[in-house]
């Protein structure tokens, strides 16, 4: 089996466990990995993509959970409530902004 063959029943095998984990029924699993393996092969195959490591998913997930959160009026509570100051929760909010606004050129 070629790598990229390896690759797509890969993420086949994720998507499926993932949804089994789930408890998705199993044949409704299978044909949605599928669609979604083949999603990703017509959408991205040929591309070299590179997936960083992350070293802190908590700090991640609560950076991505503040971003969605922060409204502009909040910035009081969710200090508060993270544990952290007012620069870096703007630190965290410019991050996270950048990061999409890059990923859209």
């Amino acid at each position: 089996m070629s790598d990229r063959m390896e690759l797509y029943q890969d993420v086949f095998d994720k998507l499926f466990e993932l949804m089994s984990e789930r408890e998705i029924p199993e044949k409704t699993a299978e044909v949605v990995a599928m669609e979604a393996t083949e999603m990703i092969r017509v959408n991205w195959g040929g591309a070299t993509i590179y997936f960083p490591k992350v070293k802190n998913d908590r700090r991640l997930k609560r950076d991505l959970e503040i971003y969605r959160r922060f409204d502009g009026t909040n910035r009081t509570q969710l200090c508060r409530e993270y544990g952290i100051g007012t620069a870096r929760l703007y630190q965290i909010i410019q991050s996270i902004r950048e990061e999409l606004e890059e990923k859209r050129r």
